[in-house]
């Protein structure tokens, strides 16, 4: 073998190491461990968005201590299961504050991320509690962002779902978002 062909093998394992370790660093920053997630202090409202790990609970702990006057759970579930917000919704269960329950088109964390903002808008909201999944939260805060204005505090939940699994749908779903779905 050439020196010339021994190098370009090397300069080729070498770039793919190093793509490779930024892959896996960015994974662990973006997904596993975001360092977007913030503890909570006051804020004018509480935002649940839909999906895995029981963020309706959190967002009742949230309430339940005081950070918000009004909560807002996003695409509230129909099943009527433990996790999701129907039980606040359809008035079986009560918090100590405003509840109100939106169904964001599109059923998704843009279009929640829309909702929400509009509806904060409307009632001028600058400060805003966002909980969501530990791995969609960094995805959940840059969609708030292109859709307004507020201060937004990050809350995360574990999701059910094994990491590995997640970490593959969000990289798919942040492509996405600064690709092809680049507006609010």
């Amino acid at each position: 073998m050439t020196q010339n062909k021994r190098t370009r093998r090397l300069a080729l394992a070498v770039i793919c190491f190093a793509g490779a370790l930024v892959f896996l660093l960015l994974t662990n920053h973006w997904f596993l461990s975001p360092v977007v997630v913030d503890a909570p202090a006051k804020a004018d409202a509480i935002i649940v968005l839909a999906g895995g790990g029981d963020r309706t609970t959190k967002g009742a702990e949230l309430a339940q201590a005081g950070l918000a006057s009004v909560i807002v759970y996003a695409d509230p579930g129909r099943d009527g299961g433990s996790v999701t917000a129907n039980r606040f919704c359809n008035g079986r269960e009560s918090l100590p504050i405003e509840v109100i329950c939106i169904d964001p088109q599109p059923a998704k964390t843009q279009g929640e991320a829309r909702a929400a903002t509009l509806l904060a808008q409307q009632r001028g909201w600058e400060n805003l509690i966002v909980v969501s999944s530990t791995d969609q939260v960094t995805r959940a805060k840059r969609l708030f962002n292109r859709c307004g204005d507020a201060t937004l505090q990050m809350v995360d939940v574990a999701h059910a779902s094994s990491p590995l699994k997640r970490s593959v749908y969000e990289w798919g779903a942040t492509l996405k978002s600064v690709t092809l779905k680049r507006g609010c």
